[in-house]
């Protein structure tokens, strides 16, 4: 095998130091070790080792000096956001846990469930809202307005409770041209977090939910559990809701995730309106979304 680089080489080494080539699958289990059998399923190791210590490298987070469970969570939810299939993600997470010794999530493929959704219009969101009960209402005109994964209302936290992650360079041009806004803290998947701005008007209605700290309220949603600082509505519970509504007001659904489709395409053309490139462009909306990719952003275009 040809080594290249240092990253190259340490993937080699770090792959090494868990190979068994040629064990049997009866052996391994019988020690109970997870271990590399064979030499084709080593060079795969490597090269999807290589690849995360290259992104360890481009958020300046060096493996030779810095390793983080959550940060390759992190890098396998990116990959969730390329074009590849739930066996391909899969792969390079075993290869991940069995190289580094560790247990990670399971992550299915985002984009393909980008691909899937669509933008709603905004008479179309406004007649879904007018659907629901309040404590819905709410958290889904939150959503629209500060483009929230559902999922990421269960995590609101002021900014001085909680700053956003410190590993990413953001831009100094996020939230531009958006005013009249309270900035909030949400954690994305993979425990990315950013800042999200919400308006306002929303954010005085979100803090008449705030809760005590002796009244938290602590919830399971897709097995996963979550602290709430706030009694409002998220997770899998307002996406069903959400559907549903959308069916009954509309006849079809796009699901809450149509909600930052139509985010993305009004603060992509607010930001061109206003005189800046289409790649700064592109480059703002994916930081503020929480994506990092630039061309992520296109496919909520569609």
């Amino acid at each position: 095998m040809k080594i290249a680089s240092e990253n190259q080489r340490l993937a080699f080494r770090l792959v090494s130091d868990v190979s068994k080539i040629g064990m049997s699958k009866k052996e391994a289990k019988a020690q109970n070790l997870k271990v590399v059998r064979s030499i084709g399923t080593q060079r795969n190791y490597v090269d999807w080792v290589k690849a995360f210590l290259d992104w360890c490298d481009q958020i300046n987070r060096p493996f030779r000096e810095h390793f983080s469970i959550l940060h390759t969570q992190e890098y396998l939810y990116e990959l969730a956001e390329e074009p590849r299939t739930k066996k391909e993600i899969n792969d390079i997470k075993v290869a991940l846990e069995t190289t580094f010794k560790i247990k990670l999530e399971p992550v299915e493929s985002e984009h393909f469930a980008i691909l899937k959704s669509r933008a709603y219009q905004d008479d179309q969101i406004g007649k879904i809202i007018n659907m629901l009960t309040d404590k819905f209402s709410l958290s889904a005109r939150i959503c629209a307005a500060a483009n929230l994964r559902v999922h990421e209302l269960l995590t609101l936290r002021r900014t001085s409770e909680l700053e956003r992650s410190t590993h990413r360079e953001w831009s100094k041009d996020l939230y531009i041209h958006v005013s009249d806004f309270v900035l909030y803290t949400v954690t994305g998947k993979g425990g990315l977090r950013r800042y999200v701005a919400i308006p306002t008007a929303l954010s005085k209605e979100l803090e008449s939910h705030r809760v005590a700290s002796c009244e938290e309220i602590t919830i399971k949603d897709r097995k996963i559990y979550y602290t709430l600082l706030y009694d409002i509505a998220g997770g899998q519970r307002l996406s069903q809701a959400f559907s549903a509504a959308s069916m009954k007001a509309l006849g079809f659904s796009f699901g809450a995730h149509g909600l930052r489709h139509r985010w993305a395409q009004k603060r992509f053309q607010t930001l061109k309106d206003n005189g800046m490139d289409t790649d700064t462009a592109l480059s703002i909306v994916s930081q503020e979304m929480g994506h990092f990719r630039p061309d992520i952003v296109l496919a909520y275009f569609r």
